[in-house]
């Protein structure tokens, strides 16, 4: 079946209210997922670990139950990321109540006589701790709040905090604060200080062999003994994973300090459902904010049999490269580029196949096809992932339609640049 370009403002209405229909459905849109079975969704969070997305007033941070879904800030996207580990194991920076330094922290580089560790708070939704030096340093000082040493084995991994200039940033003594790993041979990372609470990141490689880097906020330059110092700052949910950027903060449970590990993302729908006769047409929106740095990319879209052998893929390879294609018995076979998606810039897409031919698109461009067949034995539609977890998207989904028809290819362009953002 197809649908002509004088139809789709009718499909468009009546796929809206969310419902299959011989029109189609709207699997995903801001803050809902469809309702009638027809997706499933799951996310394992190992010993009570805490899943975070940024709360609907794009602000607050807000802590997730397993197999809970994440609408991210205030456009309440669909977050879908891969599994990750913090493998620091205080985030929270406890105990809760009293003064004094958090557990698992160190106060090599600070000086103790003029530095107040305050009662652990909460801020913009994170739990974190209030650091005042104030008075005249009898020592040289060369991190706020740090570490202690964390044993890891060799790879390429990402330090993120919370941090807050509260007072006398810019000031006497004239330094900016900046992430630092130390034992680890790295740059750090400079942070214009601002008092809104903000997120940073810092990667680190950690060479064979493993290593113990310790974490912390530095000042840049190194505060010299007998300088005047009165900074105010707050720190919070530290966060050490594997991988070469940073994905949303992972915690354990509260009074349980340990690694957390939170298990990706995992949406499906069953093929038959959405596509009875064999045929149809997939259309979305979705954002994803860093680049593909690796084979075998960030997969949007993988209509699979439950495995990697067959598939249709739509997926962000290296180079931020967009390709749309096939997989048949384990023979890949890709369109041309669709053409390029710039990082935390929300993009459009869709990818239609009747039986013998694909046509893919990109932001409404141009058309790249394939006619190779469909692959044999489809059964699952996944969003974000492939079906052996090897490619999360690590993104956004703002809206996902899924039709039984086939959207003719010269009518292609258009429906895609119609997805709402």
């Amino acid at each position: 079946m197809r649908i002509g370009a004088e139809s789709w403002s009718l499909f468009s209405a009546l796929s809206g209210a969310g419902g299959a229909s011989n029109f189609g459905v709207r699997l995903i849109q801001p803050g809902a997922l469809a309702g009638g079975g027809l997706l499933t969704f799951s996310r394992a969070q190992a010993g009570g670990a805490r899943s975070t997305a940024l709360g609907a007033d794009g602000t607050t941070w807000v802590e997730f139950d397993a197999d809970q879904p994440r609408f991210r800030g205030a456009a309440r996207r669909l977050l879908l990321e891969g599994q990750r580990t913090n493998l620091w194991t205080n985030p929270r920076m406890e105990p809760v109540s009293g003064a004094g330094l958090p557990t698992n922290y160190a106060t090599a580089g600070t000086d103790p006589a003029i530095t107040t560790y305050l009662a652990q708070e909460t801020r913009d939704g994170t739990q974190g701790r209030r650091v005042q030096v104030v008075g005249t340093a009898g020592s040289n000082i060369s991190r706020f709040l740090g570490t202690v040493a964390l044993a890891v084995a060799a790879g390429n991994y990402t330090f993120s905090r919370f941090f807050s200039a509260l007072g006398g940033w810019g000031s006497t003594p004239n330094v900016a604060p900046r992430l630092q790993t130390f034992s680890v041979s790295v740059t750090g990372a400079n942070i214009t200080p601002i008092s809104t609470l903000a997120r940073y990141a810092l990667g680190l490689t950690v060479p064979g062999g493993g290593g113990s880097p310790a974490l912390a906020l530095a000042p840049n330059p190194v505060i010299t003994s007998g300088t005047a110092v009165n900074l105010d700052s707050y720190f919070g949910w530290d966060m050490l994973e594997l991988g070469a950027f940073a994905s949303t903060p992972i915690l354990p449970p509260v009074g349980t300090p340990g690694p957390s590990t939170r298990g990706q993302d995992n949406l499906t729908a069953a093929y038959a459902a959405l596509f009875p006769n064999g045929v149809g047409t997939v259309l979305f929106s979705c954002m994803i904010p860093q680049s593909a740095l690796s084979a075998p990319g960030q997969t949007v879209l993988d209509i699979n049999d439950g495995t990697n052998g067959n598939r249709i893929t739509y997926r962000n390879n290296i180079a931020d490269a967009i390709v749309a294609g096939v997989i048949i018995g384990g023979t890949q076979t890709l369109m041309p580029t669709l053409g390029n998606m710039t990082p935390g810039t929300l993009f459009r897409g869709g990818i239609t196949w009747d039986g013998s031919t694909l046509v893919a698109n990109l932001d409404g461009g141009t058309n790249q096809s394939l006619t190779t067949g469909t692959p044999p034995g489809l059964t699952t539609l996944r969003v974000g992932n492939n079906a052996a977890g090897t490619a999360p998207m690590f993104g956004e989904f703002a809206y996902l339609d899924a039709l039984p028809f086939v959207i003719p290819a010269a009518n292609l362009p258009a429906a895609v640049a119609a997805v709402p953002g």
